[in-house]
């Protein structure tokens, strides 16, 4: 590994960092609460990460630091998964719960029933 070219890369990776706080930062707002909670957490374990790795590059790699570093991408890469995992949960929920219908569904079926009648409004029933 060049170490001139991985100080390039860890730059470019901080300036990312931004966008990286910005996203977190709508889904902290906009998203459910677990998906804002893991997004929090990821966002602060990839930053610990990326700060750690910096200041290692730059003191020459250290052979002693190199375990710590190790240990903090894989931290960082553990609460990313479960951010990605509860983004997924959120948006496909799959516990055999039934979803309730959002506003105009609700209403779209509700025009269904009156147009068509019937129990329930479904065709085929007497």
């Amino acid at each position: 590994m060049d170490v001139d070219r991985a100080k390039k890369r860890v730059a470019q990776a901080q300036a990312l960092h931004d966008d990286v706080g910005t996203t977190v930062g709508a889904v902290a707002v906009e998203g459910p609460e677990v998906v804002a909670d893991a997004a929090m957490s990821a966002a602060e374990r990839l930053s610990a990460w990326l700060d750690e790795l910096a200041w290692w590059l730059e003191l020459g790699r250290p052979h002693h630091q190199r375990k710590i570093i190790t240990e903090l991408s894989g931290h960082a890469e553990e609460k990313v998964q479960r951010f990605t995992a509860a983004c997924r949960e959120a948006l496909h929920p799959d516990d055999g719960r039934r979803r309730r219908l959002g506003p105009l569904k609700r209403l779209s079926l509700r025009r269904y029933v009156r147009r068509h009648g019937g129990p329930y409004g479904w065709p085929g029933w007497d």
